[in-house]
């Protein structure tokens, strides 16, 4: 009883010197108590090699996944979204561990001693098991098995031939090896994004594959989309390309992609694919090789080809390029290898674990005025949500009026042209009434607030800019609240 005495006071005293200190700006070390040591060096220790390897055998890679997603149709605003990121998490033996009230501190401390001495270690997750009183829930770690992730040493180890679009690559050339084991070490540093291209490759590769084998083209093609945008649709850079084979908008539009205020082909995955086949058509046809006409998809047919000329050199590993474009191929080539092969990089995934196909149907129509997507998402029985992502093309929350051709859900076309020219000619008798014209001296805060609507709400009806002024005779849609 006064050993438990003595450990409250100390601990009491120990808490007011800590908070003393840090109101001072001290940064503290604590020494934790026996018990909560003990446990933490044992899973310090049993965590050790594989943080080690990662910290001393790669440095850290700039951030590749980075989504450019336009937040108003006028593209004047722009949010940027890191994708993954490393995170470090506390231990679990600091942050979960908790003793029974009715247990002392030298039994709790006797049993953890057993376990970290034990020859196979308990699992973090059996430890919190055994000790938290609040409830846990049920997501047991698997054991290692044959699931353990390889060394980082052993999944460079590439043997035996490799090929890109049935071109062999020469890894018996040290600088070539070299040049693909650092992409391999980089793309292995983000093993949550590889997890992430494995796991929407079912999603996407079933599309690009049939685009490819209809067009005959070499099926290693697919992995260019994936070094281009990671496969998502929003992937945007900062020189302005964009989609999931990353054209600029003056490429995209020369093969065919329609890009403007309403469209973006660009995010459209079939679209874009056919576009990227017509131009890698161009390409071999010039450079007479599936590598260069991959590098010149890279830099430009232009820019590759002017290399070549005054290299005199039309092996694309002896070429003397833009360092993006000399990690080019690689990036592909990596991605090949740990697409095709994710076990042999740890990455054990069950069919469950893989993102479906998602099972849609087209349907077109016309509209003669602008009208509001919301009208799609009630004609084919979803939410508006489900329309965007189905068609990423789709900017804004309008459709302008002409021609469309929209994919929906699977089974909601069967009535789809029906319900929908109810809904618009519903909607459209309805518009009518619903027209403000701007008098001197209104604003768009002033508008909307006489109306109940919030500012944000009464430019993306109109689709107007914030930043631009409104001018007296223009007029603006303001739905009543009750209509929406």
């Amino acid at each position: 009883m006064k050993k438990l005495l003595f450990l409250l006071i100390f601990a009491g005293l120990g808490a007011a010197a800590y908070y003393g200190l840090q109101a001072s700006g001290y940064t503290i070390m604590i020494s934790r108590p026996p018990m909560t040591r003990s446990l933490s060096a044992s899973l310090a220790q049993a965590e050790a090699p594989e943080s080690q390897t990662r910290k001393s055998e790669a440095p850290p890679p700039p951030s590749p996944d980075i989504d450019i997603q336009n937040e108003d149709p006028d593209e004047d605003k722009w949010i940027v979204e890191e994708e993954s990121q490393d995170l470090e998490f506390p231990s679990v033996a600091d942050e979960y561990i908790v003793y029974e009230d009715e247990q002392s501190l030298d039994e709790s401390e006797d049993e953890i001693r057993d376990e970290a001495e034990a020859p196979s270690m308990a699992s973090a997750a059996s430890l919190v098991q055994m000790d938290i009183n609040e409830p846990v829930d049920e997501f047991p770690l698997s054991p290692p098995g044959d699931e353990t992730v390889p060394s980082l040493l052993d999944s460079l180890r590439v043997t035996g031939p490799l090929y890109f679009c049935g071109e062999q690559v020469p890894l018996d050339n040290p600088e070539v090896r070299e040049r693909l084991e650092k992409e391999l070490m980089l793309s292995l540093w983000d093993r949550p994004q590889v997890l992430l291209w494995i796991k929407r490759s079912t999603r996407y590769m079933p599309i690009i594959d049939s685009k490819l084998k209809e067009a005959g083209m070499p099926r290693d093609l697919r992995y260019v989309a994936v070094a281009e945008s990671a496969l998502r649709p929003h992937a945007g850079s900062p020189k302005g390309a964009m989609g999931f084979w990353q054209f600029i908008k003056g490429t995209g539009k020369r093969y065919g992609l329609e890009i403007n205020r309403d469209v973006d082909d660009r995010r459209e995955i079939r679209r874009s694919t056919d576009a990227a086949i017509l131009y890698f058509q161009e390409l071999y046809k010039r450079f007479g090789s599936w590598t260069l006409a991959a590098a010149a998809y890279n830099m430009g047919e232009d820019g590759l080809e002017s290399q070549i000329l005054v290299q005199e050199q039309i092996n694309y590993y002896q070429l003397y390029l833009p360092l993006e474009t000399q990690r080019y191929i690689f990036r592909i080539l990596s991605a090949k290898l740990l697409m095709e092969h994710p076990e042999k990089f740890g990455f054990h995934l069950k069919p469950e674990d893989y993102y479906p196909l998602i099972e849609v149907e087209n349907v077109e129509f016309k509209t003669v005025a602008k009208a509001p997507l919301t009208l799609v998402a009630k004609a084919a029985n979803t939410s508006f949500k489900h329309i965007k992502d189905l068609n990423p093309h789709l900017r804004g929350y309008d459709l302008s009026a002409g021609n469309h051709s929209i994919m929906v859900p699977k089974g909601a076309s069967d009535g789809f042209n029906e319900r929908f020219l109810t809904l618009f000619s519903k909607w459209f008798e309805q518009k009518a009434g619903h027209i403000y014209v701007v008098k001197p001296g209104d604003s768009l805060t002033r508008i909307a607030e006489a109306h109940g609507i919030p500012l944000p709400t009464l430019a993306m009806w109109n689709r107007i800019n914030l930043d631009k002024p409104i001018v007296p005779g223009q007029r603006l849609v303001v739905y009543k609240r009750a209509d929406k």
